[in-house]
């Protein structure tokens, strides 16, 4: 991602709300001008390349924390839209609900694979978004600390 170059654009007649409008950059980011609500990112077009899904501003995804009718996740800087996908969720509702508006990668990496995300992940695709942070530290993997051969020595 690169930076944003954010046209100045008219202001609008003092009756009218600004309606929210994609500005292209030059690196192909884009981030929706005026948005301000969750409410003004739809669901992406599973054809839609990865790197052409609008940008969502970190605080706009955290706005997604409190109770309320959308439910965001981050996995991979990605934001997917869980809202309905909550009760058919083979974990259950809570674990999704429970990184509402919140990074969950490395817990998402876990348990599911690229499979997983391309065929239930795909049609959830929001938008990209960078800052959001996972509240918990991935913990140290423990990899290789014995040598091979040595499992019949037990």
């Amino acid at each position: 991602m690169g930076w944003l170059r954010l046209n100045i654009l008219p202001s609008p007649a003092k009756s009218a709300a600004p309606t929210p409008k994609a500005v292209d950059s030059a690196d192909n980011d884009t981030e929706i001008y005026g948005a301000t609500s969750p409410l003004d990112y739809p669901r992406q077009p599973e054809d839609v390349a990865t790197e052409s899904l609008p940008i969502i501003r970190a605080e706009v995804v955290a706005s997604t924390q409190r109770k309320g009718d959308l439910v965001w996740i981050v996995v991979d800087e990605i934001v997917y839209d869980c809202t309905e996908f909550l009760h058919e969720h083979p974990g259950g509702n809570t674990v999704i609900e429970s990184f509402r508006g919140q990074d969950c990668t490395w817990q998402f990496w876990r348990f599911h694979n690229q499979k997983h995300l391309r065929e239930f992940g795909q049609p959830l695709r929001v938008g990209r978004t960078s800052g959001v942070c996972n509240r918990f530290p991935e913990p140290v993997k423990f990899v290789g600390l014995r040598r091979p051969g040595l499992a019949d020595e037990w």
